[in-house]
């Protein structure tokens, strides 16, 4: 009966919690260049959806390209040991250390590649449900490109980061769960 109970309180916590913000991160690294790149190249990256799902920033950190950007892009949706289309282009700045900061629509069709577009029943509904589903899934990537790597130097395999909140509601399950056991020994006894 107990169990019951908990199990319906921690359901109703869950159904009451807003949607969250969240985040996906990747390291950049020639490693994950598929075919693999031999470059000094590395990063940090972050797509961050708001919790309405309507917009996502982009913050690129990157350090020692061969060469400087030529190209800086969003694919979707393959995993990580192969290659997908362009589902966001970044417009970055011609450096080969630095950063890259964007906020987009994704409700916007003009937010999106036309050939993911296209691919995604060509309206923005459609390619922000394939985007979101595709990063949810592991099958998104951040790929900055060089004149001497025009396929892409250096890449960053996107998946979900836990948000704080996230967090809290684990740490919860696992109060509730270790109170049901406590609970048990106690009446076993």
């Amino acid at each position: 009966m107990f169990k019951s109970i908990l199990t319906g309180a921690a359901l109703l916590l869950v159904a009451a919690t807003p949607a969250a913000a969240i985040t996906f991160r990747g390291s950049f690294s020639g490693a994950n260049e598929v075919p693999v790149r031999n470059s000094a190249g590395t990063g940090i990256g972050d797509f961050r959806v708001s919790d309405d799902n309507r917009f996502a920033t982009v913050q690129i950190n990157f350090t020692n390209l061969s060469a400087p950007l030529t190209g800086a892009h969003l694919h979707c949706c393959s995993l990580p040991t192969a290659n997908s289309g362009v589902a966001i282009n970044f417009a970055p700045p011609s450096i080969s250390s630095g950063s890259i900061t964007r906020l987009f629509d994704l409700t916007l069709s003009s937010t999106y590649g036309a050939a993911f577009l296209s691919g995604s029943g060509g309206t923005a509904a459609g390619a922000q449900a394939r985007l979101l589903a595709g990063l949810n899934n592991g099958q998104g990537y951040f790929n900055l490109h060089t004149a001497n790597f025009p396929g892409g130097e250096i890449r960053a395999n996107l998946s979900a980061i836990p948000e704080p909140s996230s967090w809290a509601m684990l740490i919860a399950g696992f109060g509730l769960v270790g109170v049901t056991l406590r609970r048990r020994r106690v009446v076993a006894a």
